[in-house]
């Protein structure tokens, strides 16, 4: 390969660190793997000029605005990325728990075609996922008399127990628009599993954007208060799913304490 001139060449991708100032826990997030950062840095100035002699000349400038915004691409699609990927309010993510307690005679409604399927849910109209079992029955017995349960496979079928979802079979007994009447037993889901997106608050906290070279012999890091807001994401269907983040500094350059907006090469020799 040939390279002209006198070039440092960088592997950016150590890390990107965040603590969110709502976290009273001050929690250091690792974002994961980073594969691209993509910095942007915009100026605007206004300008001083002087028409004497019949040509306007430029005899005084100053910068009136600084905007430094970071495009962080990750490879993590664990909760704490989510949440900030979807805006999610400042204590997410939360423990979601679903017990294994059997929820009877909750009326759903039949429904017959291609593509169409019945969700499954309580009684409060909750959706429900990882079903362990199921029963459906024509008729609720505590205000009517029931006939026998439906037959699964002959008159509905599972379509996926972890989503919860059924359909009813056209070949069988269960007519279109019918209620019908589900037990249903849950698995049990526990740990930090929910998230509330979108609830329109600015994320603010304290970041650190650490980059290496020479397999981490050599390490800067650009400290900075920045906000979090989305920028993208691209769910694949296959292999790694990536999402973009855009961190946008905040913070005050006249301050010279940590993490006011540092950028520190604390590690190896200085760039050539």
């Amino acid at each position: 390969m040939s390279v002209s001139g006198y070039q440092e060449f960088w592997v950016v991708g150590s890390r990107f660190y965040f603590q969110n100032d709502t976290d009273t826990n001050n929690t250091l997030l690792d974002l994961g793997v980073v594969k691209t950062v993509s910095p942007t840095l915009e100026t605007e100035k206004i300008e001083l000029e002087d028409a004497d002699g019949g040509i306007r000349r430029t005899v005084a400038e100053a910068i009136t605005k600084m905007s430094e915004t970071y495009d962080l691409v990750c490879n993590n699609f664990n909760l704490d990325n989510l949440a900030l990927l979807f805006m999610a309010d400042s204590n997410s993510p939360q423990d979601f728990d679903q017990a294994v307690t059997e929820v009877q005679n909750v009326a759903h409604i039949a429904v017959i075609g291609p593509g169409k399927f019945v969700k499954i849910k309580d009684a409060s109209s909750n959706w429900l996922y990882s079903i362990t079992s199921a029963i459906v029955k024509s008729g609720n017995p505590s205000t009517t008399t029931t006939s026998a349960p439906y037959v699964e496979d002959t008159d509905w079928e599972w379509v996926s127990k972890d989503r919860g979802i059924i359909k009813i079979l056209s070949t069988g007994s269960i007519t279109d628009g019918e209620t019908i009447y589900i037990d249903i037993t849950p698995s049990l889901i526990s740990g930090r599993r929910l998230v509330y997106p979108q609830t329109g608050s600015i994320i603010n906290g304290k970041a650190m954007l650490v980059w290496s070279r020479n397999n981490n012999a050599e390490q800067t890091v650009r400290e900075a208060d920045v906000t979090i807001s989305t920028n993208a994401a691209n769910f694949q269907v296959e292999d790694y799913s990536d999402l973009t983040l855009s961190a946008k500094v905040v913070s005050d350059v006249t301050e010279t304490t940590a993490p006011a907006g540092r950028l520190l090469q604390y590690k190896g020799t200085l760039p050539a």
